[in-house]
C-alpha cells in the first residue's frame, strides 16, 4: 500500500525472480529516499526510481526476513529466521555467521555520539517455544553475542541511544 499524503492506494508490484516477474508478500521495508526503497520477503529486491532489482540469496539466507536497516544502499542489513543475517555492502550480499538458529526479529542501530562509531544491534529469541534469546553486537559481516545477563524472556525488539540507553 502507498500513501500519497492523503490516501491509501493498494498497488500489485512485480519483482524480478530468475528472471521472471513474481508478486510475492513482504515482510520487510527499508527506505532511504523515495528512488531507493528495499523489501523483501526470502530475497530483497532494491527500487532505483525506474526498475526493481531482485537479487538472489540462494546459499546466504535461510527462511524468510524479518527486518531490514541500514545507513543506505551500501550498508544494509537484512535478518530473518533461522538466525539468517546477510550483508550488503552496495556490491555484493554476505552471509553474517549468527552463530544461532534462533529467529533474529529485529535490528536497529544509531550512531554513537561521543566515539563517533555506529552501534547496530540485533535481537533473536524462539518467541512462543522457549525462553530462549540473543542479543548480537553487528559490525560489517561480523555478529558478536553481547551479555543479556538480568533478561528472563525471549525478545523481539530493541531500540538504543548509543552509550545511554538500550531497550530490548
Amino acid at each position: 500500500a502507498r500513501w500519497d499524503g492523503r490516501t491509501w492506494q493498494l498497488e500489485r508490484q512485480y519483482f524480478p525472480f530468475g528472471g521472471i516477474p513474481m508478486v510475492m508478500g513482504l515482510n520487510s521495508i527499508f527506505i532511504f529516499g523515495e528512488n531507493d526503497l528495499w523489501v523483501a520477503n526470502a530475497a530483497p529486491a532494491h527500487w532505483d526510481g525506474t526498475a526493481w532489482q531482485g537479487f538472489n540469496m540462494q546459499g546466504l539466507f535461510s527462511g524468510y526476513s524479518t527486518k531490514m536497516w541500514g545507513t543506505s544502499s551500501s550498508d544494509l542489513y537484512m535478518v530473518g529466521a533461522k538466525g539468517s543475517i546477510v550483508y550488503y555492502n552496495g556490491q555484493t550480499w554476505q552471509k553474517v555467521e549468527s552463530g544461532t538458529t534462533m529467529d533474529i526479529t529485529d535490528i536497529y542501530g544509531a550512531k554513537n555520539p561521543v566515539t563517533g562509531e555506529m552501534e547496530i544491534l540485533a535481537v533473536a529469541s524462539n518467541m512462543y517455544h522457549s525462553r530462549d534469546r540473543r542479543i548480537l553486537k553487528l559490525n560489517g559481516a561480523t555478529a558478536t553475542a553481547i551479555s543479556d545477563s538480568g533478561i528472563a524472556v525471549p525478545l523481539q525488539s530493541v531500540w538504543f541511544v548509543p552509550g545511554r540507553q538500550y531497550y530490548v
